[in-house]
């Protein structure tokens, strides 16, 4: 079974589904497929999910610039932030998703519901909605819960803004608006 929780931000993960962000705040060059504008890389048509680089790559990524590119037998990577949760395995500095892992986000107080606590983060339930780190207000479509901004039935995709919203994007807050 495929699970598919969208977190859209700095980082959208995805269990044993890898997708491709929109885009990602920009760190130097953009990798192939990736174009640049403002702040961000944004995703072209041929674009491959990328992770901001920190040390080595896990197996099945690649390095370009600044950033791990996914291959064809790439799993979903996160940032690793002490242990990794249940489901995930620890390879250098990230936390590699396994057959059976949930999606999970970093956690910042208490997890919002249908997330439970698991070193730190938050790791999705069975009725986990899509969730976001909280910056200031949340969007319309999107409720408050703790430091989270969880998506509601009508939500759009949003992400933190930094500077302009890429082309397609509307501002909102202290977001971006799909």
């Amino acid at each position: 079974m495929k699970t598919r929780i969208l977190l859209i931000g700095l980082i959208i993960i995805l269990v044993n589904v890898i997708s491709v962000n929109a885009q990602v705040l920009k760190n130097g060059s953009c990798p192939s497929g990736w174009s640049s504008q403002y702040k961000y890389c944004v995703a072209g048509s041929n674009a491959k999910p990328i992770v901001p680089k920190n040390g080595s790559c896990p197996s099945g990524w690649s390095s370009q610039y600044k950033y791990c590119v996914a291959g064809s037998n790439a799993k979903s990577i996160v940032p690793k932030n002490g242990s990794c949760p249940s489901g995930w395995s620890s390879q250098y500095n990230y936390c590699v998703a396994g057959s059976n892992a949930k999606s999970i986000v970093p956690k910042n107080g208490s997890c919002p519901s249908g997330w439970s606590s698991q070193y730190n983060y938050c790791v999705a339930g069975s009725n986990a909605k899509p969730v976001i780190p909280k910056e200031g207000s949340c969007p319309s479509g999107w409720s408050s819960q703790y430091k989270y901004c969880v998506a509601g039935s009508s939500a759009k995709g949003i992400m933190a803004k930094v500077g302009s919203c890429p082309s397609g994007w509307s501002s909102s807050y202290n977001y971006c608006v799909k």
